[in-house]
């Protein structure tokens, strides 16, 4: 990776670029929302997360390139765990970049006092294969949970790791 990739906080003014990324149709097949007023649904509450600091932007040689945010819980007995999300430009991966932003998530959960990650993601995301690398293990299917556009029922995976 010649290029520098860093992290931060999400900026408020960054929602047009997560509405862009969302809103493309590849990208799309790979989270349940399937028009404008659900995306933007979607986009509302990840940057909600913001002031906790558990909504994060990659950049790629000083370019936004990704968004992640960590669905934190507001009870007490559910904060050690946090269900996350994370979107990568199309274009750019397979560069390390999910890799070390994953790393860089990580990290943060740990500053978060969070012991556990979890996810959800559709059969044949080909993320799943990055997850398992870097420790998730499967721990549940939700058969026939989403239907795509053409009323096609896929698999969601559940998975975790421990921190």
């Amino acid at each position: 990776m010649k290029e520098k990739v860093t992290f931060r906080v999400t900026k408020k003014e960054e929602r047009p670029i997560v509405l862009d990324y969302l809103s493309d149709s590849e990208v799309l097949q790979w989270f349940p929302m399937t028009n404008r007023v659900e995306i933007e649904d979607a986009v509302n509450i990840m940057l909600s997360y913001i002031p906790q600091k558990a909504c994060f932007t990659a950049l790629y040689d000083e370019t936004v390139c990704g968004f992640a945010n960590f669905y934190l819980s507001p009870y007490a007995r559910l904060a050690h765990q946090a269900l996350f999300a994370i979107i990568l430009q199309k274009e750019l991966r397979g560069r390390g970049i999910g890799t070390a932003f994953l790393m860089f998530l990580f990290e943060q959960a740990r500053h978060l006092h969070l012991k556990i990650l979890h996810l959800e993601v559709y059969e044949g995301n080909p993320a799943i294969s990055l997850y398992r690398r870097l420790g998730f293990v499967q721990y549940g299917v939700h058969p026939h949970f989403l239907r795509d556009q053409q009323g096609k029922r896929g698999n969601k995976i559940l998975m975790e790791k421990y921190l």
